[in-house]
Formats: C-alpha cells, sequence, structure tokens
C-alpha cells in the first residue's frame, strides 16, 4: 500500500479483541447507583416517617373522640342531676303531710301510665287506682294498688323513674282524690279490654272496664 499503514493478515485477527476489551472496560466504569439513591425512588407515602406520622394522627383522633364522649356524658350526667334537683324542689313544696306524699306518688304513676292522653284520659287512669283502694279485692292504699306486683307496668319497668308528673296531673289528681268522677272504674289496658272485667268504654289508647 502507498503511503499507508500496511496490515498483516494476523494483525487483523487482534483488533476485534482490543474493541471487546474497550467495551467491557466502558460498562465498567458506568457510576454504581448507590443505595441511599434508591430510597429516592420510594413513595413518600410508603417510608416510615409517613407511618408514623400517620399513626400519630389516629391516636390524637382517638384521644379527642374520647374527651368529647367523656364530656357529653358529663353534661347528660349534669342535667339528670339538675332535673332531679328541681323535681325535688318541687315535691317539698307541695308534699307537707303524708297525703301529700300519696297524693305525688299517684300523679307520677298517671303521669307515666297516661302523660301522652288528655286530662280526661288521666283522670279516667287516677280514677281507676283510687277505685281499687276502695275495693275489697285490692289492697287499703294508693301505694300498695300501685306497687302489688305486675299490675301497674310503669312501676316494675321503671317508667315512674322516667317520669315526673306535671302541675297539671298533680291538679288532676287532687280533684280527683277531693271528688272522684268515675267510680267502678276497674281496669285499664291498651289494645284491648281486660279479660278480667267487664268492658265498659274505650278513651284516647285505653280500654277501660269495671268488675
Amino acid at each position: 500500500m502507498r503511503g499507508g499503514l500496511k496490515l498483516r493478515k494476523r494483525d487483523l485477527l487482534i483488533i476485534p479483541v482490543i474493541i471487546g476489551v474497550c467495551m467491557f472496560s466502558h460498562v465498567e466504569e458506568e457510576p454504581k447507583v448507590q443505595a441511599n439513591q434508591i430510597n429516592d425512588y420510594i413513595p413518600y407515602y410508603a417510608t416510615e416517617e409517613y407511618q408514623r406520622i400517620k399513626q400519630a394522627e389516629q391516636e390524637k383522633q382517638e384521644q379527642e373522640a374520647l374527651m368529647l364522649r367523656a364530656s357529653i356524658e358529663d353534661y347528660q350526667e349534669r342535667q339528670q342531676e339538675e332535673s332531679e334537683r328541681l323535681f325535688r324542689e318541687h315535691a317539698e313544696e307541695l308534699v307537707e303531710n303524708e297525703d301529700d306524699e300519696d297524693l305525688l306518688f299517684l300523679a307520677n304513676c298517671v303521669e307515666a301510665e297516661a302523660g301522652n292522653q288528655d286530662d280526661l284520659g288521666k283522670r279516667l287512669v287516677c280514677d281507676v287506682i283510687l277505685n281499687r283502694v276502695d275495693d275489697p279485692d285490692f289492697p287499703d292504699t294508693i301505694r300498695e294498688v300501685i306497687t302489688q306486683k305486675y299490675h301497674f307496668t310503669s312501676y316494675w319497668d321503671g317508667g315512674m323513674d322516667r317520669w315526673k308528673p306535671t302541675e297539671d296531673t298533680i291538679e288532676i289528681c287532687r280533684e280527683e282524690l277531693e271528688s272522684r268522677q268515675y267510680t267502678g272504674l276497674i281496669y285499664f289496658t291498651a289494645g284491648n279490654y281486660n279479660p278480667y272485667g267487664t268492658p265498659a268504654f274505650k278513651h284516647g289508647d285505653h280500654y277501660f272496664s269495671t268488675k
């Protein structure tokens, strides 16, 4: 060859080897990915720090919910205590002797049994209680009639503890104690007439019966 490099046949065989060595060296010299660089690709919501923050927020919300529930329960308890205090004060004004204690107990039962009825409905229930006091087949006092086992549901299921008589109910019972309007009535029930009595009439939600 003129003016050029003259290559022999064996030189041509060495060239691919040299090229391969250069390529291998280039691969090894590529920068390696460090461990801390891998963390840069992890979503924040998957990190331990994020999980700790979420856990702390959840615990805070649960604590606030407990505090709110306790505050509501405390408020309800204080309201109940205040209601009972006012009722006791009102009762003390009404109760001056044993007769007035009976009046209050009677009105309490009437309110629990017929608090959702009109004035006549309350009078009728009141008279059933008073008529039983006078009947030889029943106890002799208002308290004993009301507390007789299984006779007045409101006493046995705690209804009398939940209902407090209004002034109107107390006045109705006071009037019936002085002058009873419906003598002879011995039973009253809701839904149908009492099977042990003689049907008389229905008023409001109650069926009234004589003996």
